[in-house]
């Protein structure tokens, strides 16, 4: 559950980001980010995350854990903004887009929050509008370097009739035993994703291996198909070499520039008359070869494809194995990085 724009106000009233300092930023995961944070109230850790079900924003009292390697935001953050301090810190509207304006000696930056569950984003912009990064790249959208960005709705919303109020949850009283009676909401907050959040981001990391392990699975049981249609025809390799030596068991009956040889087949399997086709420019002997030749490059060929058939088994048995291997996994952090490192 993502936070509404009345928790967000709240959030933001509690944090009293204007005038502190960002010291560090870490991303210990593709759509999670802290930053560190030194005020006149003393150090503080502002969590960001853009998972979906998750995606929220508020200060977390518990270490952030470290990516195994610098990621790509955090490695831009902490070369552009840190040291810059917070002017403003604010929601627009109340469309769940937090905009935060940070100034380093003479220059500017902007820092959109956007909370939405689909398309949450972190997107930094000079003032000119122009993005510097983005948490998630998405160029169709302009929200990666180079592009610009606006708020989609900017300013105040009018107060309009809704079916949907939203209200500051309440919170179950097991999660808030380990709480003092005047924990803050942010302190409410991070505890309660403490809890529940990893769980709702291991479903949606355990649903993107589902559909990248099974989408794999189905094309190579597609290709499967067609190897074994090649395969079936490659196995009547045999008819090739039958008609071969036919020829050359009746070299008497043919005659110069015939089409056609009608000949007995004696084997067990296909026996009857047959009727094969020849070559009227070349030689009895050399429509012969021809059907030899036919015959080489079929056996060679259904070699390969049993080949390819016995290794496309083998590979689906390995995706299904590291399929089931990646929805056991109980720490949605592993989890990711698992699905980056392609599963191993």
């Amino acid at each position: 559950m993502s936070l509404n724009w009345k928790e967000i106000n709240l959030i933001l009233e509690e944090l009293e980001l204007p005038g502190m300092q960002i010291q560090k930023a870490v991303q210990s995961a593709y759509d999670v980010l802290t930053l560190k944070l030194y005020g006149r109230n003393g150090a503080k850790d502002l969590l960001i995350s853009i998972s979906p079900n998750a995606c929220r924003l508020h200060e977390t009292f518990f270490t952030s854990p470290k990516s195994s390697k610098p990621l790509r935001f955090a490695e831009f953050l902490n070369s552009r903004i840190i040291n810059s301090r917070i002017e403003e810190a604010v929601q627009l509207g109340e469309d769940r887009v937090i905009r935060l304006i940070t100034r380093l000696a003479e220059e500017r930056f902007y820092i959109y929050i956007r909370r939405w569950s689909n398309a949450a984003n972190v997107i930094v912009t000079g003032m000119d509008g122009k993005v510097l990064d983005a948490m998630r790249r998405l160029p169709k959208k302009k929200e990666t370097s180079g592009g610009s960005y606006t708020p989609e709705f900017p300013g105040k919303v009018q107060e309009q009739p809704s079916a949907r109020e939203y209200a500051i949850r309440e919170f179950p009283e097991d999660l808030l035993a380990g709480l003092s009676a005047d924990a803050s909401f942010n302190q409410k907050i991070d505890a309660f994703y403490r809890k529940e959040g990893g769980a709702l981001s291991l479903d949606a990391l355990r649903e993107e291996a589902r559909r990248k392990f099974e989408g794999s699975i189905d094309r190579i049981k597609a290709s499967l198909e067609k190897l074994k249609e090649k395969e079936a025809d490659f196995s009547k390799a045999d008819r090739f070499k039958e008609y071969g030596d036919l020829i050359l068991s009746n070299l008497s009956s043919v005659k110069h520039g015939a089409e056609w040889l009608e000949a007995q087949n004696f084997s067990t399997e296909n026996s009857g008359v047959v009727r094969i086709k020849l070559d009227p420019r070349k030689t009895p002997q050399a429509s012969a070869e021809d059907y030899y030749e036919q015959y080489r490059k079929a056996k060679s060929g259904l070699k390969e494809i049993q080949i390819q058939i016995e290794d496309g088994k083998q590979e689906i048995i390995k995706l299904e194995e590291t399929l089931r291997k990646l929805l056991s996994e109980t720490n949605p952090l592993t989890l990711h990085k698992l699905l980056k490192a392609g599963g191993k």
